[in-house]
């Protein structure tokens, strides 16, 4: 889980300990980097879930969150995973379908 997180938070333009910062980072600086990617997750689950209750009750009730397991943070963690590549398969093809109509009108 941890590395997942870790994985996001560069993803999202972020940076994590690493190596010697690592070793030598405090306790405020390892919960800050907690603190940092675990808001990336909730946002992400907040508008990406494809359940539709678990959107909604992290909306309303955002501390809600602190009180998942490890086994459900990971679920949506997957769940998110998979609904980003679906969107990212959806941009590719319209990408094509737009190449592909301005090839058969002639633009160039």
């Amino acid at each position: 889980m941890i590395q997942g997180l870790d994985l996001q938070l560069v993803a999202h333009g972020g940076s994590c300990l690493i190596g010697k910062a690592c070793r030598k980072a405090t306790v405020e600086q390892w919960s800050s980097q907690f603190r940092r990617t675990f808001q990336i997750q909730c946002t992400l689950t907040k508008f990406l879930h494809r359940s539709r209750y678990k959107r909604r009750r992290l909306r309303h009730r955002p501390e809600s969150a602190l009180t998942f397991k490890v086994s459900t943070v990971l679920a949506d963690m997957r769940a998110t995973r998979r609904m980003i590549r679906v969107i990212n398969g959806i941009v590719a093809v319209m990408a094509l379908q737009m190449c592909w109509r301005e090839k058969a009108m002639g633009v160039e």
